[in-house]
């Protein structure tokens, strides 16, 4: 059982370092049509919000600056990827970051 669980644990170790390892420097272009945030906890409340139809809440944390719309085709990196489809993106030539889904980018 415990030789199970290692072996379980190593592959999965390598399925994950193998998805970075492809991943890094390969560029990404933005779509249309999708919020970018500040942090991982402004997309989360901004994805509440859309679920919620609640659009004056929406549109105050863009007038705040915490989320806004995503420009279509700009080339990205990806920074950071979580297992909810959430992705922190960074801009070719830029230093800041933000966060997306997934389905933003191609």
């Amino acid at each position: 059982m415990k030789k199970t669980a290692t072996i379980m644990a190593i592959s999965i170790l390598c399925i994950f370092a193998t998805t970075i390892i492809c991943e890094a420097g390969q560029v990404y272009h933005t779509k249309a049509g999708f919020l970018v945030a500040t942090t991982e906890a402004n997309l989360d409340m901004a994805m509440g919000f859309i679920a919620d139809n609640d659009g004056a809440a929406l549109n105050e944390m863009g007038r705040s600056g915490r989320v806004s719309m995503l420009s279509p085709g700009q080339a990205v990196y990806v920074e950071k990827r979580t297992w909810s489809g959430k992705v922190k993106i960074r801009p070719v030539g830029m230093i800041g970051t933000v966060w997306t889904v997934m389905e933003a980018i191609e």
